[in-house]
């Protein structure tokens, strides 16, 4: 990818056995979305936020496997460890911090528009 990103969307999980088939929806929702922006040919990027990973699962991010990029559409991972979460409160109580993971993405973002999108979710062609 050469240009900047017109959008970018930043979707964020964890992999804390939400559902026993989240990360095969998380692989659909995100090839689908990728696909979506190589069609159009839509300067693009995801970025994609795992929020404080349990320590003894794999990494859902690296479960994904190889995920379609390229082209027009950069795809980025970020890991953010257990040391940021506890820093909030409640975080004894939830393993999750939807507001600070989509954050974490949307500071990083180069795209001209922005938006967060839950990672097991499409978005219509329209």
């Amino acid at each position: 990818m050469n240009a900047q990103p017109y959008v970018t969307f930043v979707s964020y999980f964890r992999n804390d056995g939400y559902t026993s088939d989240f990360d095969l929806r998380v692989r659909r929702a995100t090839r689908f979305l990728v696909r979506q922006l190589q069609r159009v040919g839509l300067e693009s990027e995801l970025i994609l936020v795992e929020w404080n990973p349990p320590v003894d699962d794999a990494l859902l991010i690296e479960q994904l496997g190889p995920l379609p990029q390229g082209g027009c559409v950069q795809v980025r991972g970020i890991v953010v460890g257990q040391e940021h979460h506890l820093k909030f409160r409640g975080s004894q109580e939830w393993g999750m911090n939807p507001a600070a993971a989509a954050n974490v993405g949307l500071r990083r973002a180069l795209g001209r528009f922005v938006s967060p999108k839950a990672a097991d979710t499409y978005l219509s062609d329209e």
